[in-house]
């Protein structure tokens, strides 16, 4: 059986039989085919006659609501049939309350419907392919999203959480491709490989080829910084970005080479949490100024932790989720 998009359509509607249905889920085992499913369920969504919600009126009802109604008591329950002033009962505003809440419900399944999302866990790393045959890498604990149709043309945006690596396509119109981030800046290429890091407190940006410009913010500033191979900007807190000619503490992950360039043990303790999900105590602040320089390789965390004891001449205790720095 052939599946087309009438047939999907009448999926939809509720109008396939159980051989249809059948047929239906087992065409849906193509990732290919699931694309195109929501393609066509977005199209099929906007055919319909579908109620639309006014969630901004929906929120200041609710929000009125709540004010003239505090909780209290069995006072509030007797006086909970109609709300002085106003010529709308209170069930009606009950009624407004669901609205607000289907309304939101209804955003969210639109929004994953035209959003594909990848993750990753504490230990975990994914590789995947965008629609314009660009490469990403996602690190640990790290979350990128981009649109499930229409990335190949125009504008090729994604957001990003956490670290990933990107090897990006270049493509004949030269389309620019931005990597949004949720702090005040982002990364614009035409085909380059690069790696963005946006974790609570710190952000790097590496470029191993190709050119990029990274727009950010400065007091309600826009400004722009060029980079070129090899260099590395990096942001703290507030400040403006600083930019590095060595990248070579782009990621202290990278490929189980850790590479540390003057950093101060709590500032790699951040990005142990950050990246492992683990909890880093460090016995004193003296012991946290504490620097680290060099270069070695490591499989894995606990290897990584015992090379930094020998490093820094201190005791490293770790308890599961937890680790402990103490002299």
């Amino acid at each position: 059986m052939i599946i087309t998009k009438d047939i999907i359509f009448q999926q939809f509607a509720n109008k396939v039989t159980a051989f249809q249905r059948r047929e239906i889920d087992l065409w849906l085992k193509s990732k290919e085919n699931q694309e195109c499913y929501y393609r066509w369920l977005e199209e099929w969504e906007m055919q319909q006659a579908i109620y639309t919600p006014n969630t901004d009126k929906d929120l200041m009802i609710y929000q009125d609501f709540i004010r003239q109604n505090p909780v209290g008591g069995d006072k509030a329950v007797e006086e909970s049939t109609v709300v002085p002033g106003s010529n709308w009962p209170i069930y009606g505003k009950w009624v407004a309350s669901v609205l607000l809440v289907a309304s939101v419900a209804i955003l969210l399944l639109q929004h994953q419907i035209r959003y594909q999302s990848y993750t990753t866990e504490a230990g975990e790393q994914k590789s995947f392919v965008l629609p314009d045959g660009s490469h990403v890498t996602l690190l640990e604990r790290s979350s990128v999203q981009f649109p499930r149709w229409g990335f190949q043309g125009g504008l090729r945006e994604v957001q990003l959480a956490g670290e990933a690596r990107f090897a990006v396509e270049h493509t004949p119109e030269d389309h620019p491709f931005v990597v949004k981030t949720e702090r005040d800046f982002e990364v614009v290429v035409l085909g380059t490989e690069f790696s963005v890091e946006v974790r609570e407190k710190m952000a790097t940006v590496a470029l191993k080829k190709g050119k990029v410009r990274v727009d950010y913010q400065v007091d309600n500033t826009h400004k722009e910084m060029l980079m070129a191979p090899g260099e590395l900007v990096m942001f703290k807190g507030d400040q403006p970005p600083v930019k590095s000619i060595e990248s070579s503490n782009q990621s202290i992950w990278d490929q189980k080479r850790f590479v540390f360039d003057h950093l101060s043990l709590t500032e790699v303790g951040k990005m142990l949490e950050d990246t492992y999900g683990v909890q880093v105590e460090i016995y004193n602040e003296s012991l946290g100024n504490r620097r680290l320089m060099g270069s070695f390789m490591a499989n894995n965390l606990d290897e990584l932790l015992q090379t930094m004891s020998e490093l820094l001449e201190v005791e490293v205790v770790r308890d599961e989720k937890k680790i402990i720095f103490k002299e």
